[in-house]
């Protein structure tokens, strides 16, 4: 039997094939390039108009692919997303409509997930699309986007909170 050294943190073993021993790499990074974002306060869409989200204090971005709440990957492949939103009305009882959307490249890449309180209005919600999109690795590129609807002369404006989320990450 081989004798292997105690590796170090960070380190996986590695095979080396059938019949050698096996050896201590770096850990790889399957899954980069990887980014989280969110917005850094609250943001104010006007009423019933499809807007992109801030998504401007990044958490992670292990290639420095982010950029301007969009996110362009030069890794082409297939690549996890997701956007969780939090949703509120301008006022209690007022929230009654709202959908998010992933765009990629200008145009709807996922159909809106949408939440509708017409028949009982609300004050927040929370929900959250994801998909599995190709990126070509040079011009792709994706962004979270989101329309709302207060009720009728509710006032104010409705808001996506700092709450709201925005990650993706290579799966292949």
């Amino acid at each position: 039997p081989a004798v292997v050294a105690t590796g170090s943190s960070g380190q996986v073993l590695t095979s080396a094939g059938a019949g050698a021993a096996p050896t201590m790499a770096a850990g790889g990074d399957d899954n980069a390039p990887y980014f989280e974002a969110k917005n850094s306060s609250t943001q104010t869409p006007t009423d019933g108009t499809w807007t992109k989200m801030d998504m401007d204090t990044e958490l992670f971005d292990s290639g420095g692919m982010f950029a301007s709440g969009r996110f362009t990957p030069t890794v082409a492949g297939k690549y996890y997303l997701c956007i969780i939103g939090s949703l509120s009305g301008a006022v209690n009882s007022s929230f009654y409509q709202g959908d998010i959307a992933i765009y990629k490249n200008g145009t709807v890449d996922f159909a809106p997930i949408g939440i509708d309180q017409s028949s009982n209005y609300g004050k927040t919600a929370v929900f959250s699309v994801a998909c599995i999109s190709d990126m070509n690795g040079s011009s792709d590129y994706v962004e979270a986007w989101v329309n709302m609807n207060d009720a009728p002369g509710a006032g104010g404006t409705p808001q996506a909170g700092s709450a709201c989320r925005f990650f993706g990450y290579r799966i292949g």
